[in-house]
């Protein structure tokens, strides 16, 4: 749990660094992402689960680095350097995404209540996608597609435990 605590601070970091606006990112400042790692670090409920043997600290470290793969996954579509083509593989044209839908998976295994986040990423996404006005049809299809077949291998991977946990759930 300590561990992962001081994961989620790093995480912390690097998600506010790549949250920084565009016209920031030239900039060596890093103090807004610090100011949030520090924040993160001098939290109570951080101090207080990096110390229990519970989910809540791993819940929150796989939401942090969930949400880390979704910013990243949106700033490669729209830049455009997942390409299309025959000769890239599987694997590298698909790397990301599985990383994320992997990552996510582990989340909703973690705590029932993480849903919120797939679906406040899903939210996100359908923002980004309106928010992409110089996109052609087919490339937000294309966007939407590798979207949905993220959430296809999320979904796929939770389903086995849906059957475990129905008794539970009722």
């Amino acid at each position: 749990s300590a561990l992962l605590g001081t994961g989620t601070v790093w995480l912390t970091f690097a998600l506010g660094r790549r949250t920084r606006p565009r016209h920031h990112a030239t900039e060596t400042s890093n103090w807004p992402a610090l100011t949030a790692a520090l924040l993160a670090a001098l939290s109570p409920f951080q101090i207080y689960y990096s110390q229990e043997t519970r989910m809540y600290i791993l819940s929150t470290f796989l939401g942090a680095l969930s949400m880390l793969f979704f910013l990243r996954l949106l700033a490669a579509w729209r830049q455009g350097t997942i390409a299309t083509t025959a000769a890239r593989s599987l694997i590298r044209r698909y790397g990301a995404l599985i990383a994320y839908a992997l990552v996510t998976a582990l989340l909703l295994y973690t705590h029932y209540f993480t849903v919120t986040l797939l679906l406040a990423q899903n939210l996100a996404f359908l923002c980004w996608l309106l928010e992409q006005r110089d996109w052609s049809r087919r490339s937000a299809l294309r966007a939407t597609g590798r979207w949905a077949t993220g959430q296809v291998l999320v979904a796929g991977s939770y389903v086995p435990w849906l059957f475990i946990a129905r008794e539970r759930l009722q």
